[in-house]
C-alpha cells in the first residue's frame, strides 16, 4: 500500500502513516527503499507526487552537480519526451553491454571446451609441476615395500631357527 504524503499550504509534507513531518530528503530514502510514495496536496487534493518527486531530482542535481543543464533545457522545449528518450538511450547502452559481455563470455566459455585427451595433457602438466608421485612410482614403492616384507620375513624365520 502507498504511502500518503500531504503538503500542506505552509510546504510542509506531513507522512499520514507514521504522524510526523517529512522532508524531501525523507522522501528521496523511501523511494530508494522502494516504497511506494502519493504525494497530495491537502488544500486541492491534487497528486503533486510528480512535481514533488523533481524537486527532489533537482536537489540531487544541485549537490551532485550530476545533470549538465542542457538537459534541464531540453525537458523544457521537448516536454516529457525527453526523459523518455534519455531513459531509452540509456537503457540501449546498457543493453548493448550485456549482450557484449555475454557474448564475450561465451566466447571465453567456448574456448575452455576441451577434449578428453586435451584434458588429461593439462591434467599430466599440472601434475608435474606439483611434483607428486606417478601411479609409476606408487607401483614401484610397493614392489620394494613387497620385496622387503618378504626379506623380513625371511629373516624372522633365520632367527627363529
Amino acid at each position: 500500500m502507498a504511502r500518503i504524503i500531504k503538503r500542506y499550504s505552509n510546504r510542509k509534507l506531513y507522512d499520514t502513516r507514521e504522524k510526523h513531518y517529512i522532508t524531501l530528503e525523507n522522501i528521496e530514502i523511501l523511494i530508494k527503499q522502494e516504497e511506494e510514495v502519493h504525494i497530495i496536496d491537502n488544500d486541492s487534493g491534487d497528486d503533486i507526487t510528480a512535481s514533488t518527486l523533481s524537486q527532489i531530482i533537482a536537489e540531487q542535481a544541485r549537490k551532485n552537480k550530476a545533470y549538465a543543464p542542457s538537459i534541464f533545457v531540453d525537458m523544457i522545449r521537448k516536454g516529457g519526451d525527453t526523459m523518455y528518450d534519455y531513459a531509452r538511450k540509456v537503457w540501449q547502452i546498457l543493453s548493448d553491454q550485456a549482450n557484449s559481455q555475454y557474448t564475450e563470455s561465451k566466447e571465453m566459455g567456448d574456448k575452455l571446451v576441451l577434449s578428453d585427451a586435451d584434458w588429461e595433457a593439462l591434467l599430466r602438466s599440472l601434475l608435474s609441476r606439483w611434483d607428486l608421485p606417478t601411479q609409476a612410482d606408487m607401483q614401484r614403492l610397493t614392489t620394494a615395500v613387497t620385496r622387503l616384507e618378504q626379506s623380513l620375513q625371511e629373516l624372522e624365520k633365520k632367527v627363529r631357527d
